[in-house]
């Protein structure tokens, strides 16, 4: 699954009002006659704050059950996605940055064990830095393109990044990214990272790792920079549509796509349940 809008809808008007036993903050969110007791996420890196339904929880939680294993593919920073382990559901495997992080939960369950067989894979990436480590220092192929916008004065967010890097700059276009790198969109940015990243590649590695394939699998997801990997699996369900490639890509492919009637936490759940429905 994406993280996101796919699984943690941003929300700005839900009035938090308590707190479960472990500290985390939850609210009865209400919206159009639907009810539902939601967690808040802490806010991310880029200021949004995203909220996830007690029930998406014990449903992911039913799937694993079902002997299903569930993977994170996300286009977050390694930080953000640290960050908001404890409200996500339990996964077999997390991958961050587009694809060029991939980690699993350690023995125990408490902390994340990175693979590093797959982070230097990326050959146009400098090896694994400390976070106190400036990214202008980087050496690498991507980096050396992050220093030729900067160089420029384009609007580059870096932080907390080590094998991909965001640009916020209309300035800057797909055309404009090294054959040796590749891009997606997301939210209206562009995310740029090594050919061998992304969520597509990341997931087929993993994939080959779990002894499974795109056959058997699915992927819940709603934005541009996930319809390589949606055409690739079975199916894809959508909690929503957050872009207008993503759009047109459904309604040339209707029959590959299950898409919610319903729109936020409410979409999350309706897709997990359909997916459920098929096992």
């Amino acid at each position: 699954y994406d993280m996101g809008e796919t699984l943690v809808p941003f929300c700005a008007d839900v009035d938090f009002e308590g707190e479960t036993p472990l500290g985390l903050e939850r609210a009865e969110f209400q919206k159009d006659d639907a009810r539902a007791w939601v967690l808040a996420l802490p806010e991310s890196s880029s200021g949004s704050r995203g909220i996830i339904s007690v029930d998406t929880l014990k449903a992911y939680a039913r799937l694993q059950d079902f002997g299903c294993r569930v993977i994170l593919v996300s286009g977050c920073r390694c930080s953000t996605l640290i960050q908001r382990i404890p409200y996500l559901p339990q996964a077999d495997a997390y991958v961050c940055e587009s694809g060029g992080r991939i980690f699993y939960p350690a023995q125990g369950g408490l902390s994340l064990v990175e693979d590093l067989v797959w982070r230097n894979a990326h050959s146009s990436l400098p090896p694994v830095q400390p976070s106190t480590v400036a990214p202008e220092t980087y050496s690498g192929d991507l980096w050396e393109f992050y220093r030729n916008l900067k160089s420029k004065g384009i609007n580059i967010d870096s932080k907390n990044y080590s094998t991909a890097f965001r640009v916020k700059d209309k300035r800057v276009s797909g055309q404009d990214v090294p054959s040796s790198l590749a891009y997606s969109t997301n939210l209206g940015s562009l995310d740029i990272y090594p050919k061998t990243s992304g969520k597509l590649n990341a997931a087929i590695y993993l994939m080959n790792k779990f002894s499974s394939g795109p056959e058997s699998s699915v992927f819940m997801c709603d934005d541009d920079n996930d319809i390589e990997l949606a055409l690739h699996v079975s199916r894809a369900y959508l909690p929503g549509i957050t872009s207008e490639s993503m759009q047109k890509t459904v309604e040339e492919n209707r029959n590959h796509f299950y898409v919610a009637k319903r729109n936020g936490i409410w979409g999350t759940e309706e897709v997990l349940s359909e997916i459920m429905s098929t096992l």
